[in-house]
């Protein structure tokens, strides 16, 4: 019985605290650019409002090409990565990881994988929220069927919004005061230290 008892505990303390697979995330935004004599769309905003740091997210972004046919040639971060990047709080994530390509000459998508490992308050939205911005690159290829020197990129970025630390602030701030933005100094303050 106490063995029941000690398995049935640390299956309740994995289930509380490790980081859960997610779901896809929603795709807010198309876009459509023309590069020579190609017209590309593709999969470019994505959002997830109820996101948890250290959560797998997984999207699949699909694209389309007229004039053409294109062949995958990477998903890869751009720029800073992961933003904002406040000085003492920054949104920082991992790698991403590519998982299944479908390449179908004029259209395709790909399956890419990433999580963020740390998330930056915002306490005008009064939530945490972090941002990630990715290439996805294609080679694009014309009638002639040549390959080109280097692939065309495309901009994707995916936005995440975590509500919970809402509910933090207002356990914080007690029911009938106001909300205020959570920070460390804010934290103390409220505990009384």
């Amino acid at each position: 019985m106490l063995r029941i008892a000690t398995v049935a505990a640390f299956a309740v303390l994995f289930a509380v605290f490790a980081p859960a697979a997610h779901a896809i995330p929603e795709v807010t935004e198309t876009c459509s650019d023309t590069t020579d004599s190609f017209i590309v769309d593709w999969d470019c905003e994505f959002l997830d409002a109820d996101y948890t740091a250290g959560g797998i997210i997984t999207v699949v972004v699909n694209w389309s090409v007229e004039g053409g046919t294109a062949a995958f040639a990477g998903f890869d971060l751009r720029g800073n990565g992961y933003t904002p990047k406040a000085k003492n709080d920054p949104a920082e994530g991992t790698e991403p990881v590519v998982g299944a390509v479908v390449d179908n000459a004029a259209e395709g998508s790909v399956e890419v994988s990433f999580s963020f490992t740390e998330l930056h308050t915002a306490g005008r939205l009064e939530g945490d929220i972090g941002n990630a911005h990715f290439h996805l690159s294609l080679f694009l290829i014309g009638e002639d069927g040549e390959l080109p020197a280097k692939p065309s990129k495309f901009g994707v970025n995916v936005h995440v919004f975590d509500p919970a630390a809402e509910a933090f602030r207002f356990i914080l701030a007690g029911d009938d005061a106001p909300v205020r933005p959570l920070t460390w100094g804010g934290i103390k303050k409220e505990l009384g230290q």
